[in-house]
């Protein structure tokens, strides 16, 4: 049995310890983030397109998500997998060819446009991941209105 000078200073370790866990729980807590995830090839590359939007703004969504990827001339494009989107509405991709980019001959310039539309607001966040299966992920923050991104993917042809 604890001797009563104990049992205080542990009631008072035990409070501070209650106290410390409920503060990394709120500090931890963040945006929930819903995610989708369309999936290319780029000359062989396999390039996984993540998109997420917090799920709070998930029941606004009212169409599929738009991809457009381009790249130059040249290069083999091929989409390997979509799936439900948000609200199951599915996703959208589009290949455009940029014709005075150079298809170089180690790595390509790829620029993807991502949207995603929800009653007209173009204010929602949205991250994109582009995660090549040979290179570094690249991630970028912005709004469902509209958010770019250009990099180079490395050919595995």
């Amino acid at each position: 049995m604890p001797t009563p000078l104990r049992l205080p200073r542990l009631t008072v370790l035990g409070l501070m310890a209650l106290v410390l866990a409920l503060q990394i729980n709120t500090a931890s807590a963040g945006i929930s983030w819903c995610r989708a995830d369309p999936g290319v090839a780029l000359n062989g590359t396999v390039v996984q397109i993540w998109v997420a939007i917090p799920l709070e703004y998930q029941p606004l969504v009212d169409g599929p998500i738009q991809v457009t990827i381009k790249t130059p001339r040249g290069v083999d494009r091929q989409l390997l997998w979509t799936d439900a989107g948000f609200n199951g509405l599915g996703e959208e991709v589009t290949f455009r060819t940029v014709r005075d980019w150079d298809e170089g001959r180690r790595s390509f310039p790829v620029q993807i446009k991502v949207s995603v539309s929800a009653g007209g607001r173009t204010d929602i966040p949205m991250q994109v991941e582009i995660i090549p299966d040979n290179g570094d992920t690249i991630r970028r923050d912005g709004t469902n209105g509209g958010l770019s991104v250009k990099t180079r993917v490395v050919r595995s042809l």
